[in-house]
């Protein structure tokens, strides 16, 4: 199958699958879009239902990804995806994180 014409979604969370029209992006849980960087349809994510991926397009950018382009895990309780050795020290002599500050 050849795809000439990517859907673009505003956010990543509006992604529906480009073959059963299911939401996929809509669960935080199993929502996982991957970074391929390809020119047109960047981004893919899977869909449950139908067993296929989607390849979208979207400006968003609320999710951080690794450089094999998959999804950064949030390395604070406050969501924050700076690796931990990245954080500035903090004046305890700890790394303390960039958003919310803790240790």
């Amino acid at each position: 199958m050849q795809n000439r014409k990517f859907p673009i979604f505003t956010k990543h969370i509006e992604v529906t699958c480009f073959h059963c029209d299911m939401p996929i992006g809509t669960d935080p849980e199993r929502m996982q879009p991957i970074y391929y960087g390809f020119p047109r349809g960047a981004y893919g994510m899977w869909c449950e239902s139908c067993k296929l991926r989607t390849y979208y397009d979207t400006e968003d950018k609320s999710v951080s990804f690794d450089a094999k382009g998959d999804p950064l895990r949030p390395v604070c309780s406050c969501g924050e995806t700076t690796p931990y050795d990245e954080w500035p020290m903090g004046w305890s002599g700890y790394h303390s994180c960039p958003t919310c500050g803790m240790t």
